[in-house]
């Protein structure tokens, strides 16, 4: 605690920071100074958002925000919920996903939530492959992830009149480029701009 209070005394002795964030930081944190330059940072951050418009501090940030760890792990659960349980004739009639599609998507997911724009819808087909609808401010993205690829295919707003496919083979070293490649075009508007933030 000595280091906690050396340090943030020090520290606030001549920032513009909050005395309330100073007393609370001297208070509970008690990490070394690994721990602390995201602390120094956002105190940097708050002493700049104090001297600049609102304007400046709101746009540096893209609009378009996605948060996959906060639909993630209810993604995955579901994925190994619907695995055909050991004993099962394999008739998926879409109720249940095979073993090797569902691996697969959970590979996916894992590579790729946070280029995705929302929690998917997700279901599976008679063959026991996985699908996963998107619905995003650049438009609908279905994908279809089966044990041998992953096939995307989207509708842009910017471009309703020309879809989007890409089929990414099982065991691709560039999965994630891929996915990059096919979320930047979603994004791309009828010039070849693309929207901020991708």
């Amino acid at each position: 605690m000595s280091f906690a209070v050396d340090y943030f005394g020090a520290l606030f002795a001549t920032s513009k920071a909050s005395d309330n964030l100073a007393r609370w930081l001297l208070r509970y944190y008690t990490h070394g100074p690994a721990e602390l330059d995201s602390w120094i940072k956002w105190s940097n951050l708050m002493d700049a958002s104090q001297t600049e418009a609102a304007s400046v501090w709101v746009g540096a940030y893209s609009p378009q925000l996605n948060y996959p760890n906060a639909w993630l792990s209810a993604v995955e659960a579901r994925i190994r919920d619907s695995i055909l349980p050991d004993g099962h004739s394999e008739e998926y009639l879409g109720e249940w996903l095979s073993p090797d599609a569902a691996r697969a998507a959970l590979a996916f997911f894992e590579a790729g939530a946070d280029m995705l724009p929302s929690e998917p819808h997700i279901y599976g087909t008679s063959d026991g492959d996985l699908v996963a609808e998107f619905e995003g401010p650049e438009g609908r993205i279905t994908s279809i992830v089966s044990r041998d690829e992953t096939t995307l295919f989207g509708v842009s707003e910017h471009k309703p009149d020309r879809p989007i496919q890409t089929v990414i083979p099982r065991g691709s070293n560039q999965y994630r480029e891929h996915l990059r490649s096919f979320t930047k075009k979603m994004a791309a508007r009828q010039h070849g701009e693309v929207v901020a933030g991708h």
